[in-house]
Order: C-alpha cells, then sequence, then structure tokens
C-alpha cells in the first residue's frame, strides 16, 4: 500500500540538493507538497498558439477519432482562405497572417543538433541556477529527445538582428498536420518577443496548425499580448531543504523545463521497439 508516496519520500530524503518534476500531476503535486516541496506556478502552464484554426481543431479531433484526418483537405482550404484576409502582423487568438507576424531585422536560420548545443550557454548564463552539462551530456540530451517519430522531426533554428548577433534559438518538433510541439525557447534579455515571432512564422511556414510549449517565467511577459493561450495540464514542483534555492526558483530565477526537465527524454511521448 502507498508504493509511490513511499518511493517518493525515500527519494526526497537523498543527499541531493534538489529534486524538481515537470509533469507532476495532480495526486502527484499533493505527495510532493506533504513532503514539504513547492510548486512552481510560473513554470507549470502549457501555452498553445493557433496557426491554422480549421486544421488545428482537426489535429485535435483525430487524436480521438482518427477518420476525422479524411477532411484535412478541406480544412487547409479553409485555412489558407481565412489567413489571406488578414493583414500582415495582425494579432488574431484564432490564426496566423498568411503574410506572418514576424519583426523586420530579424531572421531565422535552420541549424542542427550541434549547432543548437553551441550556442545554449550563452543564453542559458542570466539564470543563477541553471545547468552545468559535462562534456557531451547536451548533446546526448538532444539525442535521445530526436527518438519521437511520433511527435515528428525535431527542429532546431537559430534567431540573429539586422547586425547578425545572435539573439535567440528554439527547438520544436513538427510532423504533418499535428501541433508542433516546442521543446525549448532561448533568448537573450529583452529579446525573447521577436524570438517567440520567429518561432511562430517558422512554424507556420512549415504548414503547421498550431504550437504547444510548456512556459518559463522569463518568456511569460513577452508572450502577453501575442494571442498565446495559457493551460494547467501538470505541474512543475521542487523540493530542497535549502531555501536560497527555494526562493530562487519561486522568483522565476531557475531554468527549467524543456532541455533542463523531462519533455526531452524518450519516456515523454517516446516509443520503445
Amino acid at each position: 500500500p502507498l508504493a509511490g508516496a513511499r518511493i517518493l519520500k525515500a527519494f526526497l530524503a537523498g543527499p541531493q540538493d534538489l529534486s524538481f518534476s515537470e509533469t507532476a500531476s495532480d495526486v502527484s503535486m499533493q505527495m510532493w507538497t506533504r513532503l514539504r516541496g513547492v510548486v512552481l506556478p510560473q513554470y507549470s502552464l502549457d501555452w498553445v498558439r493557433v496557426i491554422q484554426p480549421a486544421s488545428f481543431s482537426l489535429s485535435v479531433a483525430s487524436d480521438r477519432i482518427k477518420p476525422a484526418r479524411l477532411a484535412a483537405p478541406f480544412a487547409r482550404a479553409i485555412d489558407s482562405a481565412y489567413r489571406k484576409r488578414m493583414a500582415p502582423g495582425e494579432q488574431r487568438w484564432s490564426a496566423v497572417s498568411a503574410a506572418g507576424i514576424g519583426q523586420a531585422g530579424f531572421t531565422t536560420q535552420e541549424t542542427d543538433r550541434n549547432g543548437f548545443a553551441a550556442v545554449v550557454d550563452r543564453f542559458i548564463a542570466q539564470f543563477p541556477l541553471r545547468p552545468e552539462w559535462a562534456e557531451g551530456q547536451l548533446n546526448y540530451i538532444l539525442g535521445d529527445a530526436e527518438q519521437k517519430p511520433e511527435q515528428g522531426e525535431l527542429v532546431y533554428a537559430l534567431v540573429a538582428a539586422r547586425t547578425g548577433t545572435l539573439v535567440g534559438a528554439f527547438a520544436y518538433y513538427a510532423r504533418a498536420g499535428a501541433i508542433g510541439r516546442v521543446l525549448q525557447v532561448l533568448a537573450l534579455p529583452g529579446q525573447a518577443g521577436p524570438v517567440i515571432d520567429c518561432l511562430v512564422d517558422h512554424a507556420a511556414k512549415r504548414g503547421l496548425p498550431g504550437l504547444r510549449g510548456r512556459t518559463q517565467p522569463v518568456l511569460m511577459e513577452a508572450m502577453l499580448g501575442r494571442r498565446i493561450a495559457f493551460v494547467h495540464v501538470a505541474s512543475t514542483v521542487l523540493h530542497s531543504r535549502d531555501p536560497a534555492i527555494v526562493q530562487a526558483c519561486r522568483d522565476g530565477q531557475g531554468f527549467f523545463n524543456g532541455i533542463a526537465g523531462e519533455h526531452w527524454c524518450r519516456l515523454i511521448a517516446g516509443q520503445f521497439d
């Protein structure tokens, strides 16, 4: 009886300074808090951006009703007509303009796993609490993250300003007709807005009906006003006996979720044949 609670209690009593999860269900969350863990609300939301409304609705429906996919050509036709009537840069909850929403002066260039891994440290240096990966460890994490055919290809891209300075990067899963799952968004301080716009435009050009990702406090302000919706699916929970670590995380100074979390792992939406 209560095997899960006993295992969690034994784990949290271990020698580690910090334990956390970004996929805690309501039951798991209650177990963590009873063991003096804390919930981090700003890290505990999923964000959603609709790009093609008809295709987005169809993608959600086809997860439960497989024959619904047969209506995909009709949905794409409706979306095309609707989005062409939108002005360039126009912000709507229902869709993204066919002309895009990105700001002038920023360019997006696709890269590979190594190119993405090479720039991560410069973008997470702003966080007092951040991973210090051993040599080759981040490449291993990204290699594992790529093994999710059900979610699609893991696309990496870098965002640069007009001067050529890198201001951000992102990685997301892209599969035709499916809502893209964003693994990570990285940005220099003050540049999150343009990076998010470039991400949405990049996914739109690939024909994705929408995007879904995990929040980080550093991105929240930039997401406001960009017609991004938020929903609570699972909680990010943390346990530490060091009050300074707990406070830093409550203040949004920890780099959690995505590649510093669990969603990269094949145990989340992966397959083992």
